[in-house]
């Protein structure tokens, strides 16, 4: 039986534009962030997650970002080199050079060419001989002409002047390089904007072969006579090693000779400097200042970082109000990423009145500008009627620009509308190219699906093997979350003669239930059933851990073979699946290792859903109290 879950984020909050690009499931949160409430138990039983399937139209499960491969130490600040934000500036105005006159090219009629080809061609050769003729003559006498006016200028000038002090014989000046020179050497100018414009040149490849190292030494010479332009794009240049070794330290330096200039884009990328952490200490704090002067000067990046702070409390406190504010300072210019986190704001009510119709305006200004997150979005609403008529074509429309561009969620949720005919015709062979369009991406939804549509034969012809494939692609991708697929995998498996999976999940169930009713000890017998059947199946390790840490009763408390089993069931898993992390951090507390337990809870933060992430904000404050695992208390989590 295959069951449609479409894919939402609608318990998402705000986004960094790395986060839009990966599909964050929440909005970053930090150990201090108040959160909303979350289910009980630090794991989810497989009948719980397989009862939510049946619902087509109940969110259980948010894309998620990449996980991290093995446990970061702290939950990170999103990261965007500054390049992809930082404008290059334009050079001041020079003088114009006009552009090269090019005539129309005429073509006459086939009968009007044969009639006077003889004639024409006469014509031709005598224009032709006359002009060169008379071209000759030009550049002959402009010639003369300026070799009197060299003669005479020097002569004059000496003449109208007071005499001045001789000065060393410094030679003959070179010549100025002409445009064709320009690729081979920098201009002989001290004009800084001369040199601004032909860095600029030479680092965009604008009418010259494109050359960093010559663009580094343009922006060296009109960054020393103090032009901000020139020490921002310097300071580019350093950050990404564009010409030179890349130096965050003298990128810095050079970002803050600029801004304090005045410069926006500069005052920007300092700010992102010390907001990131990237190559100098991370300092939110310090960081505020510089996107609030670039944000006054209505720099539109500036804004939505400071809103992005507001929003999180990250060097200021939390303030909802004020991060709606620049977001839609931000989105007013066409920012996307302010776009998105205000219609985001809105759909959820977050810190301001839930106002689904003017979520779905800021939706589209971004999915107007071709943002597949946007696009997603409003595919959404259209798909739910959520702030607008409900209208599956239009969502179909939505899903499609995004999916095109490689939108995984979109790839599914198109795939879904195909299978369930919703807004188009029904058509499974179109539902399983979009599946695979997203499980080629590593999607684990999209594998399950594509695996139930290769065990039903569903718009492909029917190959249990490749069934087999996709399903442990979708387990493997998105372990325990998936557990409808590890039940499919297992009957599948079953059916081609390996039932030790279908065993390993039985035994499994039937812990659950001892466990449930307070048969501790055959509960562990039960999981442990599930380990020998499957060792490869990280539920019966993880199961069996979470008892060994958290047994009412307390003989049949074990730190070290919990943590033994915690460990195995992380490794299975690759460390990608929350519920399992969660189970570890109380091993490690339980053995006594608090700052690993903190360490690997606040990495938990960072990953769960955000009904969860109030029960997770507990334990990283219980670990970090240097108290071991108890049951969550909601009233005392914030």
């Amino acid at each position: 039986m295959q069951f449609f879950l479409k894919i939402g984020q609608r318990t998402m909050g705000p986004f960094s534009p790395e986060q839009i690009l990966q599909f964050s499931k929440d909005k970053k949160v930090s150990p201090t962030t108040p959160i909303a409430t979350s289910a009980d138990g630090p794991f989810e039983p497989m009948a719980k997650v397989w009862d939510s399937l049946h619902s087509k139209n109940q969110t259980t499960r948010d894309p998620t970002p990449p996980k991290p491969s093995s446990i970061p130490p702290l939950p990170g600040s999103p990261r965007i080199e500054p390049e992809s934000f930082a404008a290059v500036p334009q050079p001041a105005p020079l003088t114009p050079v006009a552009p090269e006159i090019v005539q129309p090219h005429l073509t006459q009629s086939p009968t009007f060419q044969s009639r006077h080809t003889a004639n024409n061609q006469k014509q031709t050769a005598i224009l032709i001989a006359v002009g060169c003729v008379v071209s000759l003559l030009f550049v002959v006498v402009c010639f003369i002409g300026i070799r009197l006016l060299n003669q005479t200028a020097p002569e004059s000038k000496q003449a109208s002047q007071p005499e001045r002090p001789s000065q060393p014989d410094l030679g003959s000046q070179p010549e100025r390089p002409s445009q064709t020179d320009q690729d081979d050497a920098p201009l002989d100018s001290t004009d800084a904007e001369v040199q601004l414009a032909l860095g600029l040149m030479h680092a965009r490849g604008d009418g010259v072969p494109q050359n960093y190292a010559k663009a580094l030494k343009c922006f060296e010479a009109a960054a020393e006579q103090e032009l901000a332009a020139a020490q921002l794009n310097l300071g580019v240049m350093y950050s990404s090693g564009h010409g030179v070794i890349k130096d965050k330290t003298k990128a810095l330096k050079w970002y803050q000779l600029a801004a304090d200039q005045g410069n926006a884009d500069a005052q920007v990328n300092v700010g992102f400097l010390y907001y990131s952490g990237d190559g100098i200490p991370e300092d939110t704090e310090k960081a505020i200042p510089w996107f609030r002067k670039a944000a006054e000067q209505q720099n539109p990046v500036a804004q939505f970082f400071l809103g992005l702070c507001y929003d999180n409390g990250y060097g200021v406190t939390s303030n909802k109000i004020e991060a709606a504010n620049w977001y839609r300072l931000a989105g007013e210019q066409g920012h996307q990423e302010a776009q998105i986190n205000l219609g985001l704001m809105y759909d959820l009510g977050d810190g301001i009145p839930e106002n689904s119709a003017e979520a779905v305006k800021w939706y589209r200004q971004a999915a107007e500008q071709q943002n597949a997150t946007a696009q997603y979005f409003l595919g959404l609403s259209y798909d739910e009627g959520n702030g607008v008529t409900e209208d599956n074509v239009e969502a179909v429309r939505w899903f499609r620009l995004a999916a095109e561009q490689d939108h995984v969620s979109s790839q599914v949720n198109l795939g879904l509308m195909y299978e369930l005919g919703e807004g188009v015709v029904e058509d499974n062979t179109e539902a399983v190219k979009w599946y695979r369009r997203a499980a080629d991406q590593q999607d684990a939804d999209a594998q399950y699906y594509l695996g139930v549509c290769y065990n039903l034969g569903n718009g492909i012809a029917k190959d249990k093997f490749e069934a087999v494939k996709w399903l442990e692609a979708s387990v493997e991708n998105d372990p325990g979350l998936q557990n409808s697929a590890w039940v499919l995998l297992g009957e599948i498996k079953a059916e081609l003669g390996d039932a030790s999976l279908s065993k390993a999940i039985d035994s499994y169930d039937e812990g659950q239930r001892c466990h449930d009713r307070g048969d501790y000890e055959e509960a562990i017998e039960a999981y442990e059933d599930a380990i020998a059947a499957d060792p490869q199946f990280p539920w019966g390790y993880n199961n069996h851990a979470y008892l060994l840490v958290s047994c009412p009763d307390p003989k049949f408390h074990d730190h070290v073979r919990a943590l033994e089993f915690a460990k195995i069931a992380a490794e299975i898993t690759k460390n990608r699946n929350w519920r399992i992390l969660d189970t570890l951090a109380a091993a490690h507390a339980s053995a006594g290792d608090f700052d690993r337990a903190t360490e690997v809870a606040l990495t938990v933060l960072t990953m769960a859903p955000r009904s969860s992430q109030e029960q997770c904000l507990f334990y990283v404050k219980r670990y970090q109290a240097r108290l071991r695992w108890a049951p969550y208390q909601p009233s005392v989590a914030n």
